[in-house]
């Protein structure tokens, strides 16, 4: 809503309020002096000040936070995508040219996505307790889908379940930064 709608609407409430005085036979003493409405015209404008200030600080504070959800939601959907190919060489027994290009891919991508998702928490001066844990989980995660004898020979049960464990893990910590991003 545009400035010159909301002013208006603030003196239509003004004029139906002045209004309502009237109707109920409310004595008014209109004599005032300049000082008054002096008083009067301060108390509205810093009225008006305060709500635009307020408005754009929360405004901006929800951007910032929208922006980072959507980076926190990037970085799971390329986990989930890098999990389900994982799923699929486990069920192969082998790693194909293709799954191995897109679990490359996808590592690659979950990294550059955690690095956006710290520098949009640097920029907005938001400190996230589950953000360190994040950090060290891709660490962990990238090793057990690329460590090994990838991918020249399968993986074992033993990477299944490290990678099953970090997988779960470093879900739950992006989840829980999603909360935390939402309720800063």
């Amino acid at each position: 809503m545009k400035w010159s709608s909301r002013i208006a609407w603030f003196l239509a409430g003004v004029a139906v309020c002045l209004l309502v005085l009237l109707l109920i036979r409310f004595q008014l003493n209109w004599e005032f002096k300049i000082t008054d409405f002096l008083q009067v015209v301060v108390t509205v404008i810093i009225a008006i000040l305060i709500q635009k200030f307020a408005t754009e600080t929360y405004s901006d504070k929800r951007v910032a936070k929208n922006l980072l959800i959507a980076r926190t939601d990037e970085t799971i959907s390329y986990l989930q995508d890098a999990h389900k190919i994982f799923l699929d060489c486990i069920k192969d027994g082998l790693v194909s040219k293709e799954n191995n290009t897109a679990i490359l891919s996808l590592t690659k991508n979950i990294n550059n996505s955690i690095k956006r998702l710290e520098h949009g928490l640097k920029k907005c001066r938001m400190k996230a307790p589950s953000f360190d844990a994040v950090k060290g989980n891709r660490l962990d995660y990238n090793r057990a889908l690329t460590g090994g004898g990838f991918p020249s020979q399968p993986y074992t049960v033993v990477i299944f379940t490290e990678e099953n464990e970090i997988y779960n893990t470093l879900s739950a910590d992006l989840e829980s930064m999603r909360y935390e991003i939402n309720n800063w």
